[in-house]
């Protein structure tokens, strides 16, 4: 589901940036053409026009082609991941039926607490003891 989400964005996205470039060399060529129709007579502002129109074209151009390195250097990360899950589920298995050789034993006796202060942690609050909690809060700053 998430790779037909990816694919999908990753078709707007790139398609948006290729529709982008074919744009720009469209009025390119279209000031080309008005261009040479017009001959040595170009006016400023079609020639001023057509500067413009190819700064967009290389911009457009660069801007595409940086999106693609960034999107193989992601590829490359991804690939590497895999590796490494697919590296960490074939080791698995074995580690978990390797019988665990050194163990950490506590030689220590914890003290159990007793039915009665079991009972005495699990009693709800009273009121007395909520009220007195809410209004001495306040004073015990550090």
């Amino acid at each position: 589901m998430i790779k037909d989400i990816l694919r999908g964005w990753n078709g707007e996205v790139f398609g948006i940036l290729d529709f982008n470039v074919e744009e720009a060399i469209k009025e390119l060529n279209s000031l080309d053409h008005q261009m040479d129709i017009e001959g040595e007579c170009t006016s400023y502002v079609i020639s001023k026009m057509w500067v413009e129109a190819t700064t967009r074209v290389w911009q457009t151009m660069q801007h595409n082609e940086s999106m693609l390195r960034q999107k193989s250097r992601v590829r490359a990360r991804l690939s590497q991941v895999d590796d490494i899950k697919l590296e960490v589920l074939s080791n698995s298995p074995q580690r978990l039926l390797e019988p665990v050789m050194r163990r950490l034993k506590l030689r220590m006796t914890f003290n159990l607490l007793s039915e009665a202060d079991i009972n005495i942690f699990e009693e709800p609050f009273t009121l007395e003891e909520l009220k007195d909690v809410i209004w001495n809060y306040d004073s015990e700053k550090s």
